[in-house]
């Protein structure tokens, strides 16, 4: 994924208003406890890095548990039935199932 973060940049910055965002996913990228390898999604659509979704860790009462933010879809393919692409959350998932990356 290391190759795709300045595209993952580009579209997070793109898809809100300020660049907040972006700023907060290279802040959870740079944080080890908080990043799970494997999990910064990324999904093309026509040539184009269209969205992308990141989980981290967090923790609830406690216990480690998966956080899903911020979830990017750049704007031109924000409009329903635009991107025919693999959802980014929805692969997380499978990936956090797979994994079970909070019972370590």
């Amino acid at each position: 994924m290391c190759s795709a973060i300045p595209a993952v940049r580009e579209s997070v910055t793109a898809a809100f208003p300020t660049a907040e965002e972006a700023q907060l996913v290279d802040a959870l990228r740079a944080d080890r406890k908080a990043w799970f390898d494997g999990l910064s999604v990324a999904e093309t659509a026509d040539g184009t890095l269209a969205g992308h979704a990141l989980f981290t860790r967090c923790h609830v009462d406690g216990a480690p548990a998966p956080a899903l933010a911020p979830v990017a879809v750049l704007p031109a393919f924000q409009r329903p039935g635009r991107w025919r692409g693999r959802h980014p959350p929805r692969r997380g998932r499978h990936v956090l199932r797979s994994a079970a990356p909070t019972r370590s």
